[in-house]
């Protein structure tokens, strides 16, 4: 209270206080009752008082009609959908991109906003290599169907491992015996027949004995055969061919025998 006295000890209802605030009747919170000023005027300041305009002023306190508020669209020029009345870019702008909008198109641009079908490719599919049967010369994508003629049978002689259809002009050739070694040879034979003849011995006993022989030529070296085994009973010294199987043993053929032989072929 202005009329506070430290001294007294009991309230006596007479406490006086001064209402302060702004005593300026210029200032936009000018207090009449107020009998003492505290600092707190606040005096008009014009400008824009909107936060959503262009020109908002955070300092002004009275709106004196200046706002101005921008008006969203696209502001490049050199876009489709440019709006000169636009003040604010709102992310709208369409760029300007000429190309081939027609999907079917070989060279189709997903990104092309503006269309210009002139430029569009349409490929036509087909076998482009002229020397294919089914060459076609109007064709500018090759869609590998390209067929080629020639001998398909890796038997033959003439055999084309690139062509894919046969000609029917497989060439086997003279199928005789090419091998000059050959009593049968054929000098104008082009392929093997199996059919070559060789002379020689034939027998496979005799020393000469020649495996690769079909025609017994007598040539057979003279030979003895019999059972070279000195220990068999029936031993042939004079065999130069031995023949095993005709060899006979003496020995104990009782199996149940302690002594009991098992190659011996008569019981001693």
């Amino acid at each position: 209270a202005d009329n506070y006295d430290s001294a007294a000890n009991a309230a006596d209802g007479m406490c006086k206080y001064t209402i302060r605030g702004c005593t300026n009747s210029s200032a936009l919170n000018y207090n009449s009752r107020a009998a003492f000023d505290d600092g707190s005027c606040i005096f008009p300041s014009e400008g824009c008082i909107s936060s959503l305009a262009t020109n908002f002023d955070s300092l002004a306190n009275v709106d004196d009609g200046s706002c101005v508020f921008g008006k969203p669209g696209c502001t490049d020029s050199n876009a489709l959908n440019f709006n000169s009345e636009a003040t604010e870019d709102d992310g709208s702008c369409v760029p300007y991109r000429e190309g081939c909008t027609r999907p079917d198109a070989s060279n189709y641009d997903s990104d092309a906003t503006v269309n210009n079908n002139s430029t569009c490719r349409f490929e036509i599919p087909g076998c482009t290599d002229p020397n294919a049967t089914n060459y076609r010369p109007s064709a500018t994508e090759d869609d590998g169907t390209c067929r080629y003629q020639g001998c398909t049978d890796s038997r033959a002689l003439n055999f084309d491992s690139s062509a894919t259809v046969n000609d029917g002009q497989c060439d086997y050739g003279t199928p005789r015996c090419p091998d000059s070694n050959a009593i049968n040879y054929f000098s104008d034979a082009t392929a093997d027949d199996g059919s070559c003849l060789y002379t020689g011995c034939t027998d496979s006993l005799a020393p000469n004995y020649n495996s690769l022989a079909t025609v017994d030529d007598s040539s057979c070296a003279p030979y003895i055969a019999g059972c070279a085994d000195s220990y068999a009973a029936n031993y042939f010294s004079l065999a130069d061919v031995n023949l095993p199987e005709t060899c006979r043993y003496a020995g104990c053929t009782d199996s149940l025998s302690a002594n009991f032989e098992s190659r011996a072929s008569f019981d001693d």
